[in-house]
């Protein structure tokens, strides 16, 4: 075993940073993972459908594609087969769980570099024992805080002094190895096209700023609330230019009026609570809504959904309020529509620091600078701490004809769109003639759908919570496919042995939602 002592004097020897700035491009693609030549300003990588954005970085030598996510901290990797050339490695045994599937292996160090940043000696999960994760990328790389696993594993065992030099995630070693490193990463993500070979690109820069969005630096700053999430004091929320009255967050320190919301680019769909999800959809002629799916809506549907932050709007792209899935019954194919906006199914007494969780969905409508400031790990936010600028990116002049445009195009794609009450015919239809034979196959469908997701470690614990529906297209065998179809969405992990802060729960049926009443009894609540 390695001893702290020894590490530290390798680490005292060899870390520095080697860059000033860094950027390169992610992106998604409506075929799948799909590798472009490298830009001038790095590295091209793609993605399933606008479900999980990737990004490039080598580790001892050897090429990784990982999960970029900034809902969590700790960077983890599958090195099987690989040829990596270690710095350091221990006989401390991390294990990130989640709600599908885990990642268990050996604390390690490794020199890591991304972007044109070189990062000595970097601690990362050497994971040997890999459940129910997604094949579609060799790990997760955390852009939050150290507040995961790696850092309070090796101060338990090692001490403070330790957990500083040689357990800090990535993004924060890498700022705190060269103190002039501006100390911020900019994240755009893009959406795909209906075209199969499309290759939207999204942005990720390193301590510099898009030129296109040189003016992120006169956007409102925006204080992270708490030292686990980028979570941030959300102004509000209006559906077709009608406020929605959010209850009283339950986050300490939220001004009265405002909720706490989570940017997570490692959570597909968004999730809020029921009454929120609600006012959305809930006013679209023919929609209709179960409770262990969300909502079903007519593939022409696009409400006007504008997010408040700092006193400025975000609307959102109605091709972000909606998307497509193919559903296979008896009597052929078809394909339905349904609500990217999920209700909050995680217990309330459970998690801690936010109301909501604003995932891809959100996030495709921003620029959002990530900015540290003065953190340090142990540290209170104090008013000078991290803090987030966001710059709209979605013309709402130009969104509803844009959305008709792609969405005609898309289903021109696609088998014949059914309304919402075709599909519930459908269904009970189906249900009816072979129960049996449509539970199966139903969960078989599930059980391929959820190995496929994607997932992400994270401080907050357990967070791949099953929520409604299936994405990425597949010809699921329906029988059950309204009442329960799911998505495993969005893995968060947690130390072995230690709390989850919430765990998923049931959504709650419809009968109560329609008045806000229960759901401000759900949740009136303490941490």
């Amino acid at each position: 075993m390695l001893t702290f002592n020894v590490l530290l004097s390798v680490f005292l020897y060899a870390n520095t940073v080697r860059a000033a700035s860094s950027g390169f491009r992610i992106s998604t693609s409506a075929a799948g993972y799909v590798a472009t030549s490298a830009t001038s300003m790095g590295d091209v990588v793609s993605t399933n459908d606008n479900n999980m954005y990737t990004v490039n970085i080598t580790l001892g030598g050897e090429a990784f594609i990982v999960q970029l996510d900034t809902g969590s901290s700790d960077l983890w990797l599958n090195t099987t087969g690989r040829n990596v050339q270690f710095t350091n490695t221990t006989d401390l045994n991390i294990t990130e769980s989640y709600g599908k599937g885990s990642a268990s292996g050996w604390l390690s160090f490794a020199d890591m570099t991304i972007g044109d940043f070189s990062v000595p000696n970097q601690a990362f999960v050497n994971a040997v024992e890999i459940k129910d994760m997604p094949s579609t990328f060799d790990g997760i790389l955390g852009m939050a805080f150290d507040t995961a696993v790696i850092y309070p594993v090796v101060q338990e065992n090692w001490g403070t002094e330790a957990a500083d030099a040689l357990a800090r995630s990535p993004i924060t070693n890498l700022f705190a190895l060269d103190p002039t490193t501006p100390n911020f990463f900019d994240v755009q993500l893009a959406r795909v096209s209906p075209d199969p070979n499309n290759v939207a690109e999204g942005v990720f820069l390193i301590s510099e700023h898009d030129d296109a969005f040189q003016n992120i630096t006169s956007a409102p700053m925006l204080p992270s609330l708490t030292p686990q999430h980028w979570s941030l004091a959300m102004d509000g929320l209006t559906v077709d230019g009608t406020p929605f009255a959010f209850n009283a967050s339950r986050v300490p320190g939220v001004p009265t009026g405002k909720v706490a919301a989570v940017l997570d680019t490692g959570f597909s769909l968004p999730q809020m609570p029921i009454a929120a999800v609600n006012a959305i959809y809930e006013s679209l002629p023919g929609a209709l809504y179960d409770p262990e799916v969300g909502w079903v809506v007519p593939c022409d549907a696009a409400p006007t959904v504008v997010f408040t932050f700092g006193g400025q709007d975000i609307p959102v792209h109605p091709l972000d309020l909606t998307f497509t899935q193919v559903l296979a019954f008896p009597s052929g194919n078809f394909t339905g529509c349904f609500g990217s906006f999920q209700a909050l199914t995680l217990d309330p007494t459970e998690f801690v620091g936010f109301d909501l969780i604003l995932g891809d969905s959100f996030l495709r409508n921003v620029y959002a600078s990530y900015n540290y400031g003065n953190y340090q790990p142990n540290t209170t936010f104090d008013g000078q701490g991290p803090f987030v600028q966001l710059l709209p990116t979605t013309d709402a002049s130009t969104m509803q004809a844009e959305f008709v445009a792609n969405r005609t195009a898309a289903l021109a794609l696609l088998p014949p769109a059914s309304d919402p009450a075709t599909l519930a015919k459908l269904d009970a239809s189906s249900s009816a003639s072979s129960p049996d034979a449509s539970s199966a196959s139903a969960a078989g469908a599930l059980d391929e759908s959820a190995s496929s997701a994607s997932g992400s470690t994270d401080s907050w614990g357990k967070k791949y919570g099953t929520i409604a529906l299936a994405l990425l297209g597949a010809n699921l065998a329906v029988g059950l496919v309204l009442l329960g179809l799911t998505l495993t969405m969005c893995m968060r992990s947690q130390s072995q042995g230690a709390p989850g802060r919430y765990a998923p729960v049931g959504a709650r049926p419809l009968q109560m939602q329609q008045g806000d009443e229960e759901e401000r009894a759900h949740l009136r609540y303490n941490d």
